[in-house]
């Protein structure tokens, strides 16, 4: 077995993992806390962190860098699924997943070259479903079931499977590629099939809507510090301080929130 193949192997077991408790764990907590739990950039992180370890810091760089652009599509299928959900679990994917192709191949015919530019193109992507998915019923009741080996063997494979093509791709076709497909919705698509089947499809606004801030916001600051840190720190270090970055404002951005519900 080559280095290369030992590489996606770890990264598809590594990722499996953190991503199958990730959805697990957010289905426990209420909604702003389940949205900051479920918007955690771990599946573009680490698909940026193993495509670092396997290539350069440098590659590792252009894909962050690709990402704020690559979340239009991401958020586009979130606005899109919340939609669509009251027409049955089939026509919410669908729909979700042609919208996150479309955009996705926009963003690979005309790749950012900047990091600037690639938060612009992510933007309308990010408010406009917000706006949209903020004026559907809210639901917030859910029932809480048990973490059992089947749920966390399917969330792991689709998870693992999806780190391990983020890998391929970027090693394969390029940056850009790796850069899109680390924003592929696997932790949304898992969460959402997840709760249509078990909560019921008038759950999936209200989780839809927990989805976008803080973590939009989280996700383009994660790949930020990103592009910031990995040539001059390393991988290792970089993937360090962008985390200590997110988790710090997480907390400023809930004690901001406090402050204001208690003055509202």
């Amino acid at each position: 077995m080559s280095i290369f193949q030992i590489q996606v192997l770890v990264s598809f077991l590594v990722g499996g993992i953190v991503i199958a408790m990730q959805t697990l764990i957010g289905e426990r907590l209420n909604a702003y806390w389940r949205g900051v739990v479920l918007a955690l950039p771990i599946t573009c992180a680490l698909g940026v962190f193993f495509t670092g370890l396997a290539t350069t810091p440098a590659d590792a760089v252009h894909v962050a860098t690709v990402v704020p652009a690559a979340l239009m599509s991401d958020f586009l299928f979130v606005g899109t699924f919340a939609v669509l959900s009251s027409f049955g679990l089939a026509a919410a994917l669908f729909g979700g997943f042609l919208a996150f192709f479309v955009s996705a191949f926009f963003v690979i015919i005309y790749p950012p070259s900047t990091f600037l530019i690639s938060v612009l193109y992510g933007l309308p992507g990010i408010i406009i479903p917000y706006l949209v998915i903020r004026k559907l019923p809210q639901v917030d009741k859910f029932k809480v079931y048990p973490m059992n080996a089947k749920h966390i063997f399917l969330r792991g494979l689709l998870g693992g499977s999806v780190i391990a093509i983020i890998l391929i791709l970027s090693k394969t076709l390029g940056n850009v590629w790796g850069g899109v497909a680390s924003a592929f919705p696997i932790i949304f698509t898992s969460t959402f099939v997840i709760y249509y089947l078990l909560q019921g499809k008038q759950v999936i606004p209200s989780v839809a809507k927990s989805l976008f801030f803080p973590g939009a916001l989280v996700y383009i600051l994660h790949m930020y510090i990103a592009v910031l840190t990995f040539e001059k720190y390393g991988i290792w270090l970089g993937t360090l301080i962008a985390y200590i970055g997110v988790f710090v404002f997480i907390v400023l951005w809930n004690m901001i929130r406090n402050k204001f519900l208690k003055s509202t």
